[in-house]
């Protein structure tokens, strides 16, 4: 098989690959794929080769299973983690538009002489690609690679930092590099659209030689977020021209906040609807509009928070899929939310373990015994919503749930009654009843620790048709007193009542004492950023339950009425006006969510944090003398004063000069005695605009220190974030740095000028100093 193309073409062209097969006969069908080559090398991919795939020897995989220390645990010795699953801690990372190559032709009919053309459109590239042929035809097999260049005859490239934060300005190198042309002056013009702007020259011009290169410089400013086009249009000797374009992103560190406005809206009425959008950067916001429903938080606003939650724990997954899988169709979420829907069903499923347990952070961390039936739950719901769940999946999960309830050797701890009892209740709404372990648990109803775990009880019992003992657990669940935060459970007196509405509702029973209960719930006070995911979960998921029979709400914005429901929920794009065509009033709220103006000053509440930036001896650096190629090292250390227990996050979004050199390790660090025993994070993400760690802080080890290698890599000003240490659970225990900003100095920027020292001051009698 052979591919006969040039040995380097031009990009942005329909480019006609002729391959030339020999012994083809009748029937033969070809591929042709053309690759990035770094993308290749990054996986050692190889060339196919059909005959070593079908023909070929291949070595027995080994691996090793040990179930020996699950028959005796082992006392002192670490859990060994198996090597199998995968999992994403963050969706926060951000999305840089790096332009990549991968084209597939499928199959292609060959011609009864071997020959075959294939045409690819080559896009706006500069590099190599492999172009990869597999044929076949009964038996018989084929296989060709090529690579081939791609490049103009002068390569024109702007060298953009990975993203930038609103306000930003960034130095723009753009290399020209003279490769075939005769010497002449090289003229490359920008323009930038979208997000940037240009705030230096336009056009960079340098006279060069064959073989010459020059890297002048221009400034690109980041104007709101979103994303920036930044195009370049070149011309040369000979009448040559070429155009290319670049993209990145420009978003900000700061975290999204929601910010909610409600009253009631008489019948008839008329009013505007003005969201306070100049308190939020351009192009972050998204605005809505809720009229009537049953409950008078901003439901819409806490769905929003859970989308926009930038980690992916299995708690905070669940709790996205749960939201989602409650909402309508035509709900608050509109046309992606059978997209959001299985994006989150997929990350929780990727943490679900070999023995069809779900672990907190990966499919290697160890089974967790109230989050395994919460994220089954979610994922039944979810199925029932219409997402894709493996019944494979499922399955596993359930028999692993059934296995840990038919044990009755359990301990007789109030968290393995809070485990027993969602495992009962999740089983049960997959049908899988077990009526025996339910009613031992109902004999000890009062020893149940928190309200949800006897109305779980409840609903377990309800699904299986026994009402007695259901209203009994409900009735139990509703007298139940306030309870405080339990970090085992995530759960708080909020998350209680609006997680037994939705169960009670469910459940058909006890009406008058629903009623009741939904009198109680959490109103305007509960708002989205002052929520966690729990509250903000089952927030949703009780307006979905308990709005659904309720009377329809009519209600028309700017003049066009809106389809009647128990709950009228519509997207903003700015300032409009809503008439309420109901004959009762209905509560109104209007929330917008996005990036704030201003940053968040200050502050802290129950924990502290601090950060130093360190020279690789250990010295205090100069941020203000910064210069471009500095490696650095950035230490953090926090401290939990509540002297509670703590899931914490700890955050320093990096300015967007800067870019993460290396993590170090937990303990000692070799060379560098003055970092101290660094603390070991339960997770950490590889992410381009921060560096971000779980902790898990307690009364015995309320400290963490955690150090990474930095580098400056951009020259120009940037926003530099502030750090941040918060509980996942409980946002009000908190500590917060100020943002600032700093000044990354190129290779020839002169250094700042330092500030006159202060003059001396008169010496006091006696030869000393005043103070």
């Amino acid at each position: 098989m052979a591919i006969e193309t040039p040995e380097r073409i031009t990009p942005r062209q329909r480019l006609a690959v002729p391959l030339r097969l020999g012994n083809a006969g009748d029937a033969a069908h070809l591929t042709l794929a053309a690759v990035d080559e770094g993308i290749l090398r990054l996986t050692r991919f190889a060339t196919p080769d059909p005959v070593g795939h079908f023909m070929g020897k291949r070595r027995l995989g080994v691996d090793i299973r040990d179930d020996y220390g699950r028959l005796i645990p082992p006392t002192d010795a670490a859990v060994a983690a198996l090597r199998q699953g995968g999992d994403e801690f963050s969706v926060g990372a951000i999305d840089i538009p790096q332009r990549t190559v991968a084209l597939f032709s499928g199959p292609v009919a060959v011609a009864p002489d071997g020959t075959a053309t294939v045409t690819l459109e080559i896009p706006d590239f500069a590099g190599e690609l492999r172009l990869m042929a597999v044929a076949w035809a009964g038996n018989r097999t084929g296989a060709a690679g090529k690579p081939i260049t791609v490049r103009d005859a002068v390569v024109a490239e702007a060298l953009l930092p990975r993203f930038l934060a609103p306000g930003d300005e960034a130095r723009l190198p753009v290399l020209l590099h003279n490769l075939d042309l005769p010497e002449g002056e090289v003229v490359a013009t920008l323009s930038a659209e979208g997000a940037i702007a240009l705030a230096g020259p336009t056009r960079l011009a340098a006279r060069l030689a064959p073989n010459a290169r020059a890297l002048p410089a221009s400034l690109l400013r980041a104007e709101a977020t979103g994303e920036g086009v930044l195009r370049l249009a070149v011309s040369g000797p000979g009448g040559f021209t070429a155009s290319r374009e670049s993209r990145i992103t420009v978003r900000s560190s700061r975290p999204v906040t929601t910010e909610v406005a409600g009253a009631e809206l008489p019948a008839g009425e008329t009013r505007s609807l003005n969201p306070p959008l100049g308190r939020f950067l351009a192009g972050s916001w998204r605005a809505s509009a809720s009229f009537g429903g049953p409950t008078r938080y901003d439901a819409a606003g806490m769905l929003r928070m859970l989308d926009d939650y930038p980690f992916t724990c299995l708690e905070q997954s669940a709790s996205q899929l749960l939201a989602f899988a409650a909402i309508p169709m035509d709900g608050v979420a509109g046309a992606e939310r059978a997209a959001r829907l299985q994006r989150a069903a997929e990350w929780v499923l990727n943490k679900q373990r070999f023995d069809g347990a779900f672990g907190l952070w990966s499919a290697q961390g160890e089974a967790q015994p109230w989050l395994t039936p919460y994220a089954v739950e979610a994922l039944l719901r979810a199925h029932a919503a219409g997402a894709a769940i493996p019944e494979a999946a499922l399955e596993e999960a359930l028999k692993q749930m059934l296995e840990q309830v038919d044990e009755t050797n359990r301990d007789d701890t109030p968290e393995e009654r809070a485990a027993q009892a969602y495992r009962l209740h999740v089983l049960a709404l997959a049908g899988r009843h077990r009526l025996g372990a339910a009613r031992r648990l109902l004999e000890r109803l009062e020893d149940l620790p928190t309200p949800l775990a006897r109305a779980q009880l409840g609903a377990a019992f309800a699904r299986a048709g026994d009402q007695p003992r259901a209203e009994a657990a409900f009735a139990a669940a509703l007298a139940s007193g306030a309870r405080r935060p339990w970090l085992f459970d995530y759960g708080n007196a909020a998350r209680d009542a609006l997680a037994v509405a939705v169960l009670l509702k469910e459940s058909g029973l006890l009406p008058a004492r629903l009623a009741e209960l939904q009198g109680r719930l959490p109103g305007p006070e509960l708002t989205p950023p002052g929520s966690n995911t729990q509250e903000q979960a089952w927030a949703v998921a009780a307006a979905a339950a308990l709005g659904r029979d309720g009377r329809p709400v009519r209600v028309a914005i700017d003049g066009q009425a809106q389809p009647p429901a128990p709950l009228v929920m519509v997207a903003l794009g700015g300032p409009a006006t809503v008439r309420n065509t109901s004959d009762t009033a209905v509560w109104q709220a209007v929330s917008v969510t996005g990036i704030p103006a201003q940053p968040a000053p200050a502050g802290r509440a129950g924990m502290r944090v601090t950060r130093r930036f360190l020279d690789l001896s250990g010295q205090p650096l100069n941020l203000d003398a910064l210069r471009q190629n500095t490696v650095f090292v950035l230490l953090l250390e926090g401290r939990a004063e509540t002297r509670e227990a703590h899931r914490a996050i700890v955050q320093q979004g990096l300015p967007a000069g800067f870019e993460i050199a290396g993590r170090l390790a937990a303990g000692e660090v070799p060379g560098m005695p003055w970092l101290g025993t660094l603390t070991e994070a339960v997770a950490s993400p590889a992410l381009d605009d921060r560096f971000a760690a779980a902790l898990d802080l307690t009364p015995e080890a309320p400290e963490s220190r955690l150090a990474v290698r930095l580098r400056a890599v951009t020259a120009g000003r940037f926003e530099l974030p502030g750090a941040d240490l918060s509980d996942m659970y409980r946002p009000q225990v908190f500590a917060r740095q100020n943002t600032g900003r700093i000044t990354v100095l190129g290779p020839d920027d002169p250094l700042p000028a330092l500030p006159p020292a202060p003059a001396p001051r008169p010496a006091a009698p006696g030869g000393g100093m005043k103070n």
